[in-house]
């Protein structure tokens, strides 16, 4: 036998063996429990983070959408927007960027 297997068979090696099982088993266990929890709450805040960023970004569409939506219903309802397709396009041309040349 070698000597690091003849150390197990007394009493002293027994005994060192068994003291080092019972200190390092529960730090063991204790460093891949914390490992664990710390990636769990990791991926918790990241979640958080990004539904965060995601409902600021739905309000801005949201927002932009409202706007666009007044901007449809006020030409709707517009007096020069009834009429056939001729009578809209001339009250169009009419109302387009004057052509006059003022000058400031």
């Amino acid at each position: 036998m070698t000597a690091p297997f003849r150390a197990l068979k007394s009493l002293r090696g027994k005994l060192v063996l068994s003291a080092l099982a019972v200190v390092l088993l529960p730090i063991v266990t204790l460093c891949a429990d914390i490992y664990v929890r710390a990636g769990n709450l990791l991926v918790a805040q990241a979640g958080a983070s990004y539904a965060a960023q995601a409902n600021t970004i739905i309000n801005k569409i949201d927002r932009n959408l409202f706007e666009r939506y007044g901007d449809v219903e006020a030409f709707a309802f517009h007096p020069n927007a009834t009429g056939d397709a001729a009578a809209i396009a001339t009250a169009a041309a009419s109302t387009a960027a004057p052509t006059s040349s003022t000058t400031c």
